[in-house]
């Protein structure tokens, strides 16, 4: 009998977390890489959000120089086959990266990307989004794509809920996420993570919630209008 794998989602704040200076320990990555049940996983990356920017590719790289996993780069500005199917196939995890939420959300519709990440997400690929790549999961968050304004934007919906990242960054961000709040489009629960958190789903239910900034936090509102509480972040410092 084949083995079912959980479906795992981890929404990262922002992908500084990630991608940090060659002198700082990879803390987040190291954790990113436990997650799947292999060695040396295939790791294939995403950067519509940036319009496939060769610095970060580069820097996807190096993170591959550093740590123990096998770099592929998905890139929907050169395919090379439009084939949605293969598309995610073969990767252990798949990592969307940040940048416009709304230009990112236009591209993987127009190559009917979406259905094809649903499907690898289904069959057990981990995915892990970073800032925009993780606000596209959710059924609504808050996105700065047009630069002088934050507003809601409606997700793919596979978890559950209302996202906010880099909630610590702008003040304008918790206002507009106050004010939607008591929006009928908003979902619950809510989460609004401060810049590097990161949040762990399994089979989208949030099973942990990790940091790598000591006074980082993220609140959680579960009911219409209710009263925020903190989730409990593990620092991965000293995890």
């Amino acid at each position: 009998m084949a083995e079912t794998r959980s479906r795992q989602f981890i929404a990262l704040s922002d992908s500084a977390s990630l991608f940090v200076p060659s002198w700082q320990p990879t803390y987040m990555l190291d954790y990113i890489l436990d997650t799947p049940s292999c060695a040396n996983p295939v790791v294939r990356y995403v950067g519509a959000a940036k319009g496939d920017q060769p610095q970060r590719i580069s820097a996807f790289y190096s993170l591959a120089d550093r740590a123990q996993f096998r770099p592929e780069v998905m890139s929907f500005f050169e395919l090379e086959d439009g084939d949605p199917a293969s598309f995610f196939e073969g990767a252990d995890i798949v990592f969307i990266d940040g940048g416009s939420t709304r230009n990112l959300l236009a591209i993987l519709r127009e190559w009917n990307a979406i259905s094809a990440l649903k499907h690898a997400y289904r069959e057990g690929t981990v995915i892990v989004g970073a800032s925009a790549g993780a606000s596209m999961m959710f059924e609504w968050c808050l996105t700065d794509s047009i630069r002088t304004a934050i507003m809601p934007w409606k997700g793919i919906g596979l978890i559950p809920g209302t996202i906010c990242v880099h909630h610590d960054a702008r003040q304008e961000r918790r206002r507009e996420l106050s004010s939607f709040l008591s929006d009928e489009r908003a979902r619950f629960p809510v989460y609004a993570l401060d810049d590097g958190v990161a949040l762990h789903f399994q089979d989208e239910q949030l099973t942990r919630g990790v940091r790598i900034a000591a006074e980082a936090r993220c609140a959680l509102v579960e009911e219409h209008l209710g009263i925020p509480s903190f989730i409990q972040l593990v620092s991965l410092h000293d995890a």
